[in-house]
């Protein structure tokens, strides 16, 4: 799946208003970086076939695809922060720029690594996601359709927990968020 630029712009300017409703902007990018890098560790671990390779496991490709959301929303978050330094302010649309090597390991680690890599101007960033997002949503076998809808569904739970209690722990739907990507 190849994202489009115009479904890009649209999940930034989502992520911007939620990030308003947790107050991202007194957060840097260290610490968005640092939270990116846990949720996809928790990725990693629902894809144990793939990661751990010397224990067998199943993976759990639905929580998956829900940590791999979780990890679009501190990317989006990310690209955000770097894009103050854009002078125009929007995504600019480049080639592409990995050669994939046919491993989903080799694959998704070369281009994670970049995206973090803090020679990462924004345009590049901007590509990097677009190809963290083709890489990921192939091996889960989602559409674009399915990742939007996830996407979706995702928002309004992080919304949801913003303003309904997440804080102070009285945010009482964590238990069966999970259910409403069935």
């Amino acid at each position: 799946m190849i994202i489009r630029q115009s479904t890009v712009n649209r999940l930034m300017e989502d992520q911007r208003l939620l990030n308003n409703k947790f107050n991202v902007s007194r957060w840097d990018e260290s610490l968005v970086s640092i939270a990116l890098q846990v949720e996809f560790a928790e990725l990693m671990n629902e894809l144990q076939t793939s990661w751990k390779n010397w224990k067998k496991v199943e993976d759990d490709r639905d929580a998956a695809k829900i940590e791999f959301i979780d990890c679009v929303h501190f990317m989006l978050s990310l690209l955000l922060i770097r894009s103050v330094e854009d002078p125009d302010g929007r995504l600019v649309q480049l080639p592409r720029l990995l050669t994939r090597s046919g491993d989903f390991l080799t694959d998704v680690g070369r281009t994670f690594k970049t995206f973090l890599s803090a020679e990462s101007s924004f345009p590049l960033s901007s590509q990097k996601f677009v190809e963290f997002v083709d890489i990921i949503t192939d091996h889960l076998g989602m559409d674009e359709q399915e990742f939007i809808r996830f996407f979706e569904i995702k928002s309004k739970i992080n919304a949801e927990r913003a303003t309904g209690g997440y804080a102070d722990g009285s945010y009482a739907d964590k238990e069966t968020e999970h259910l409403r990507f069935a």
